[in-house]
């Protein structure tokens, strides 16, 4: 993990005993920032957050000044993060846009959900470090060819590459002819998977060759 970064031009505010602010300041470059020339006495030290970062500590800080100065008075916060990724077409790597992903929190409840741009790309920001779950709703017409969820884990970087992939479904097409070549109709067809079981009798004629658009008249089996 990489070294802390100072973060510069936020506002410090110091409190008397009473609670009453007496001076504000903004960090330096260096994320520094000093108040000086103070009596003896009980003060609070507090940061503004900033919008788009969340505190990873107290955010008050109850000093007594006696006789010497007060050091290492330091506020620690962590940007708002993004869970990337995109919805894949095993088949060509193309985007796929208009899917649905779901972001789920550490006890599985729905946070919030995203819509696939038309490069296939979606984003949840603004989330702070935590445990999260991504999770595509599959297309009725592909099937999943990888994992259908993904767990993540957020701590100080955003988590990229969290990828979908799906294959449309897909058609097998022919015709039954006789010896002059013409078509045969209501001839049963046995459709039989890499076991040789028999998944289907009947025949499906499509009029699309995609499966979004297809209408299907089922042809009769014979007898």
């Amino acid at each position: 993990m990489s070294r802390p970064a100072e973060l510069t031009s936020w506002t410090i505010e110091l409190r008397n005993a009473t609670g009453d602010l007496i001076d504000c300041m903004e960090t330096d470059e260096d994320g520094k920032y000093s108040f000086c020339e103070l009596l003896p006495g009980n003060y609070t030290v507090s940061e503004v957050v900033e919008p788009g970062y969340v505190s990873s500590g107290p955010t008050s800080i109850d000093i007594e000044l006696e006789c010497d100065n007060s050091e290492d008075n330091n506020f620690d916060n962590i940007e708002l993060l993004c869970i990337n990724g995109t919805k894949l077409d095993n088949c060509t790597g193309l985007g796929l846009a208009n899917w649905t992903i779901e972001l789920k929190d550490s006890n599985g409840t729905l946070i919030k959900t995203a819509t696939t741009g038309t490069n296939g790309t979606y984003s949840f920001c603004g989330l702070e470090p935590g445990n999260y779950t991504v999770s595509e709703v599959v297309d009725p017409n592909y099937i999943a060819t990888g994992p259908t969820s993904i767990d993540v884990e957020l701590e100080c970087d955003n988590s990229e590459n969290n990828d979908f992939k799906n294959t449309e479904l897909l058609c097998i097409n022919g015709t039954k002819k006789d010896a002059s070549g013409l078509g045969l109709d209501n001839w049963t067809i046995i459709l039989q998977d890499s076991n040789g079981t028999e998944i289907t009798r009947n025949c499906l004629l499509y009029t699309s060759p995609s499966p979004r658009d297809r209408t299907r008249t089922r042809m009769p089996s014979s007898a």
